[in-house]
C-alpha cells in the first residue's frame, strides 16, 4: 500500500490511520514499512527511514467502513535532519475557517480513469461547509421543520447534501419528501471536513490517502496542515462528491502528546 504523510517534528510523521491497517483489521508490520522524506519523484527514492512505532486514535476501526477518527502518527527509527526540502509542517492552533482555497498534494491517481503519476502533484480545492449535522428523524415532527430542513441544506450543509444526493443518484432513488432515504448514508463525522474543486471535480484520489490538505498563509508564508486525506463516498473527479479529510486541529493535543517537537501555530 502507498500513502502520503507529513513530517511534524524531527522524529514523527502524521498520516491516515487506515494506511497502517490491512483489510482484515490488523495493524501492518512495522518492519515492512518504509518512509521516504522530501520525495518529488517515485523513481528517485532516497532519504529512507524505518518505523519504530505506530500511534493511532483507538476509536478508529478499519472494519466499520466509516473512516471516523482516521488519524495516525509514525515514530521514525531515527531523527531527521532538516533541510530546504525536508521540514515540519505547522499544526493549526484552531480549527479551520472558511478558507478561500486549500492545496492537496500526493502521488494518487489523476482521476478515476487514469493511472498514478511518478511525480508529486498538487491541486487547489475549495472548502465545503459541513458544520450542520442534521438529525433527519426530526423531519417528521412537523411540516414547519420541512421548510427549515430545506433552508439549512441550501445555506449551510453543502457537504452532507452533496453526499446524500450522490447516494440517491448512484442507487437510482427518487425522494417523495426531503430526507426520505437519510438512513442510507451517515452524516459527515465531526472528525472530518470536506473539500473539492467545485468547477472541475479535482481533488484527492486513490493513492493520496494520508497526504496533507494545506493552507499557505500569505502573511508569513507558512504552510499549515489543515486536513489529512481520508476518503470519500464515491469516485474521485466528480464535482458532486467531495473528499473527506481528517481535521488536523482536532488532534493538536494528541500530536503534542506524542510528538513533543511539533509546532502548534496560530494562523
Amino acid at each position: 500500500i502507498k500513502c502520503g504523510g507529513s513530517l511534524i517534528d524531527n522524529r514523527h510523521v502524521m498520516t491516515a490511520a487506515h494506511c497502517i491497517f490491512d483489510e482484515y483489521g490488523m495493524v501492518r508490520k512495522k518492519s515492512l514499512t518504509e518512509v521516504y522524506l522530501g520525495v518529488h519523484s517515485l523513481t528517485d527514492l532516497e532519504n529512507k527511514y524505518g518505523v519504530e512505532k505506530f500511534i493511532f486514535d483507538k476509536r478508529f476501526s478499519i472494519l466499520d467502513g466509516k473512516l471516523d477518527h482516521d488519524f495516525a502518527i509514525l515514530r521514525l527509527s531515527e531523527n531527521v535532519q532538516f533541510n530546504s526540502n525536508v521540514y515540519p509542517i505547522c499544526i493549526p492552533k484552531s480549527e479551520f475557517d472558511d478558507f478561500d482555497r486549500l492545496v492537496v498534494a500526493g502521488w494518487g491517481k489523476l482521476s478515476a480513469f487514469e493511472g498514478a503519476p511518478n511525480s508529486l502533484n498538487e491541486v487547489e480545492v475549495e472548502y465545503i461547509d459541513s458544520k450542520y449535522n442534521l438529525n433527519w428523524d426530526e423531519y417528521f415532527i412537523s411540516k414547519l421543520l420541512l421548510f427549515l430542513l430545506i433552508f439549512v441544506l441550501k445555506t449551510g450543509d453543502r457537504c452532507n447534501k452533496l453526499n446524500y444526493d450522490f447516494a440517491l443518484k448512484s442507487q437510482g432513488l427518487i425522494e417523495k419528501y426531503a430526507g426520505q432515504y437519510s438512513n442510507m448514508i451517515n452524516p459527515i463525522h465531526d472528525s472530518h471536513m470536506c473539500a473539492i474543486d467545485t468547477l472541475t471535480g479535482a481533488g484527492a484520489c486513490i493513492g493520496d490517502s494520508g497526504g496533507p490538505l494545506m493552507y499557505k498563509n500569505p502573511d508569513n508564508n507558512r504552510w499549515y496542515a489543515i486536513g489529512i486525506v481520508s476518503g470519500g463516498y464515491g469516485v474521485c473527479g466528480s464535482v458532486q462528491v467531495p473528499t473527506l479529510y481528517t481535521i488536523v486541529a482536532k488532534y493538536k493535543n494528541f500530536i503534542k502528546r506524542y510528538a513533543a517537537g511539533s509546532k502548534i501555530c496560530p494562523i
